[in-house]
């Protein structure tokens, strides 16, 4: 349930790409300097995956933070 509320913020918030701006920018990021390393371009491979990560990586920071968040509501109210 959580992920689908996920998903759909992701949806609303960033548009059909769900990953956000600022992971964009760093992904791009990191891509450029192996490219300066490489001497060459990234493969599209590389970049597909490391969009997967990220996307994977925020959806999991989102549902432990809501988890988080929700234990820590629950204790207020006991109190």
């Amino acid at each position: 349930m959580i992920r689908e509320l996920y998903s759909k913020m992701a949806c609303r918030d960033y548009g059909k790409d769900r990953i956000s701006r600022e992971v964009k920018e760093e992904i791009a990021g990191l891509l450029k300097e192996r490219e300066e390393k490489t001497g060459g371009c990234t493969c599209g491979k590389c970049q597909d995956d490391l969009y997967l990560i990220a996307s994977a990586a925020e959806e999991s920071g989102f549902v432990k933070g809501f988890q988080f968040a929700f234990r820590l509501f629950a204790e207020s109210i006991q109190e």
